[in-house]
């Protein structure tokens, strides 16, 4: 191996890297190992281990997507993955954003449902876990609001907040994977592939919660994220949607743990 403080000595880490995710690839001259044996065969144990922790990260990370598939065709998938999108930082947790894109173009995963919508709500779970930590409002709060006054108030979202869409029934089916197999056996529930859903995706203190928004809810709370006033986000979820339900929305915003503070009002809490 090259002098690591010689040039040519990144070039040689970059094909090391390369051949370490590519099995077709021949190692880098110039290996060799501590004990005399064949560094071409110590490669490929290095290069098996590497893409098999790889691969138990993306299990641990993506749970139910594993549980959907089998653990078989799950790992086969996230070994073409891992070959495909090799880690571009040396934090494992972070891996795998590009997974649900990868899914969704996967050919032998086209005929599984909810697959690519459930790894990225999967994914929006993780990156909601590693957000910044923010004190919200309380209940006492928003009833010194009053009622004259609601609509013309925003709010600041807790900065790990994140709403999605997606157009099949991805929360339902992550929801019902959350239970235990013998609550899954007794209470077996039809699952409407073709309904859409959206969802808030929230860590208010030390556990990650998705909330299934109502009709319209993904508007209202894009708006409110943008720094609408309450009533101008409702005015426009109610125009994007027919069915869209103001007190059930108004009741989400209000919960512990979504909005941190009022942007516009003085009574927003130290």
């Amino acid at each position: 191996m090259e002098n690591p403080a010689h040039p040519a000595a990144s070039h040689w880490q970059e094909r090391f890297a390369a051949a370490l995710l590519d099995a077709e690839r021949e190692p880098p001259r110039g290996l060799k190992t501590w004990n005399g044996s064949d560094p071409v065969k110590r490669f490929a144990v290095y290069r098996n281990n590497v893409v098999v922790n790889l691969v138990d990260g993306l299990c641990e990370t993506f749970p139910v997507c594993l549980e959907l598939v089998g653990e078989e065709f799950f790992r086969a998938m996230a070994t073409a993955f891992v070959r495909a999108a090799p880690p571009s930082g040396p934090v494992l947790a972070q891996y795998g954003a590009e997974l649900p894109d990868f899914v969704e173009q996967f050919e032998p995963a086209a005929d599984i449902p909810c697959l690519a919508d459930v790894a990225r709500l999967e994914w929006a779970r993780v990156t909601a876990w590693h957000g910044a930590d923010a004190v919200s409002l309380r209940p006492e709060d928003w009833s010194a609001i009053a009622p004259d006054e609601l609509a013309r108030i925003s709010v600041v979202c807790h900065p790990a907040a994140a709403v999605m869409r997606f157009s099949s029934p991805a929360v339902s089916v992550w929801a019902a994977h959350q239970l235990d197999a013998a609550a899954r056996h007794a209470k077996p529930e039809a699952v409407d592939i073709s309904r859409g859903e959206q969802c808030l995706v929230i860590r208010p203190e030390l556990e990650v919660e998705v909330i299934l928004l109502p009709p319209g809810g993904v508007v209202f709370f894009e708006r409110l994220m943008s720094g609408e006033i309450l009533g101008m986000a409702a005015a426009t979820a109610s125009a994007s949607d027919p069915q869209f339900d103001i007190s059930a929305n108004l009741a989400t915003v209000m919960r512990p743990g979504i909005a941190i503070r009022f942007a516009n009002n003085e009574r927003t809490p130290q």
